[in-house]
């Protein structure tokens, strides 16, 4: 809610993102070490607002995903919180999969990598890595 005293009113998408971002006035660091501010942001998203920094991403899902607006919006979300996070676009094979039509195999192929694999990973990332393979799969 903090984010919407900032920022005005989230889409069902910000929401979904912000959801599992969180939000925090100062720079703090994340699961891997990386410097993060705000919703989540990091790197050159640092500078933007939370409503900037999803913007930029969805041009980079929107470059990375075959059609990607013709997904259903719940599934767009995952997508977008994929590619937000870096576990999406950080996985060239689930893309190629996504975008030949394989969601089943792609869906499986999101799990299968060393983020998701390691006991260390915190249990709500993992959900959140499920929850977008779910999403993959339901395409099929």
């Amino acid at each position: 809610r903090e984010l919407e005293k900032l920022e005005g009113e989230l889409s069902p998408i910000e929401e979904y993102i912000a959801r599992h971002e969180g939000y925090a006035t100062g720079d703090y660091k994340d699961t891997k070490g990386i410097t993060t501010s705000g919703g989540g942001q990091t790197g050159k998203y640092q500078g933007m607002t939370f409503k900037e920094a999803v913007r930029e991403h969805e041009k980079l899902a929107e470059s990375l995903i075959d059609n990607y607006h013709s997904y259903p919006t719940s599934v767009k979300a995952r997508l977008l919180s994929g590619v937000y996070r870096g576990s999406l676009s950080g996985s060239p094979k689930t893309l190629r999969l996504i975008n030949q039509g394989q969601y089943e195999e792609a869906s499986k192929e999101f799990l299968n990598n060393a983020e998701y694999t390691n006991i260390k990973t915190p249990a709500s990332i993992k959900r959140r890595m499920e929850d977008l393979s779910s999403a993959i799969y339901s395409l099929s």
